[in-house]
């Protein structure tokens, strides 16, 4: 076992690269804690946000392999209190993000509320329940709202009759070997050894960030880079859950027409690479993630972080460009500056880009302009919009969970 990076840096990241599960390269470099000045190393444990999600549809799967819910079936044959209005809305469609919901998120955030203000499970749900309508048909268009995997949780529990951390940790984390992993309420349920999450501030200094939202299933999932390489073997050789997971995991979404949408079960997928791609990125205040995975040759790649001015989506995009035999395409990496990312991020405009990849050099995500079907499609941030909707830049940054 190798270590690539090593550094006293303040806060930091910690990383790993695994093939099939078992650990090739993995490191870390900056303090867990500054009060304690606890060093980050391969034990340490993130929170990984909205990486977490691909927890949450494991967990879906599995019930619907054991027939306990069906993913064609309307939400409320499981939630039965939600409003009529959620009755056309398959568990399919929270799977893949086709739902047509509304992200909750959003709407806290649109009566001026501070990011630092708790929230509980039992007010996000009040907020679905009052709903009384959609932002669209169901199945009709991609658009990753996390109210889809808050459901999808809520579903969990009541099928399993017990709290969704239990049932992630008897189903799952056990059952794959993942004894340094689980799922919490919110991020400030530390224990020894929880990397503290910190923002930098407008004079460069540090301070803890302060997230008090209480919720699980779009996020909440705390781990180490061990844990996840453990997990991408496990599901690579289908020990959690059989086969059947497995393929039903990395298997795309489709809309109501039957065109695919990138996104499997809790993971996008790129299919544009010389070789499959599945990934997902997590982002909380404080706290950032991206785990890779590439299902045909076996290899994986986790970066975890405690502080808001790194990507880590970019440090894994480098760490494959050093360790996978071949680059990634030409198209992948056409870097812009943040003056024309602002510029492009206002999707009217975007009319006029030329189809392919840009890179946000500052944040490390992505932005894919293609057409399909016949319109040009814009997806930025893991949302994907129509160029015809209007939107600022400021507004499809705006999910504080990508």
């Amino acid at each position: 076992m190798r270590y690539l990076l090593t550094s006293s840096q303040i806060t930091g990241l910690c990383y790993a690269v695994d093939l099939r599960g078992k650990v090739l390269f993995q490191g870390g470099f900056g303090l867990a804690d500054l009060t304690t000045r606890e060093p980050i190393t391969p034990a340490t444990r993130f929170e990984l946000a909205s990486t977490s999600k691909q927890f949450t549809a494991a967990l879906i799967l599995i019930l619907a392999q054991e027939r306990r819910l069906r993913l064609t079936a309307s939400i409320r044959t499981y939630l039965p209190d939600l409003p009529k209005v959620y009755e056309p809305v398959s568990v399919a469609d929270l799977l893949h993000h086709t739902s047509g919901i509304r992200e909750y998120f959003d709407a806290f955030r649109a009566r001026g509320e501070e990011q630092s203000k708790s929230h509980s499970r039992e007010e996000v749900l009040a907020f679905i329940k009052a709903q009384r309508g959609l932002d669209g048909p169901p199945g009709h268009r991609f658009s990753y709202v996390n109210t889809n995997y808050f459901l999808l949780a809520e579903i969990v529990e009541r099928l399993i009759r017990k709290p969704f951390p239990d049932g992630a940790r008897e189903l799952l984390f056990i059952p794959a070997g993942m004894k340094e992993t689980r799922a919490t309420l919110d991020t400030t349920s530390l224990l020894a050894g929880d990397a503290h999450g910190y923002q930098v501030t407008k004079d460069g200094k540090f301070a803890e960030a302060v997230w008090a939202w209480q919720g699980y299933g779009d996020r909440g999932v705390r781990t180490t880079v061990g844990d996840l390489a453990v997990w991408h073997g496990a599901s690579l050789a289908a020990t959690t859950g059989g086969q059947a997971l497995e393929v039903a995991r990395l298997a795309n979404g489709k809309l109501r027409s039957g065109r695919p949408v990138d996104y499997a079960g809790g993971l996008f997928v790129d299919d544009r690479q010389s070789e499959r791609v599945v990934s997902h990125s997590g982002l909380v205040v404080g706290n950032r993630a991206m785990d890779v995975m590439f299902p045909d040759s076996g290899l994986g790649i986790s970066v975890m972080c405690n502080r808001d001015d790194i990507s880590p989506a970019e440090r894994a995009r480098k760490i494959a460009l050093l360790v996978k035999p071949g680059a990634p395409d030409s198209a992948f990496d056409r870097a812009i500056d943040p003056a024309e990312m602002k510029r492009l991020g206002r999707i009217g405009d975007l009319r006029s880009a030329p189809d392919g990849y840009y890179r946000d050099p500052l944040y490390g995500q992505y932005l894919i302009v293609d057409h399909r079907g016949g319109e040009r499609i814009v997806s930025y941030n893991m949302r994907a919009e129509k160029v015809t909707r209007r939107q600022t830049a400021s507004t499809a940054r705006a999910g504080v969970f990508c």
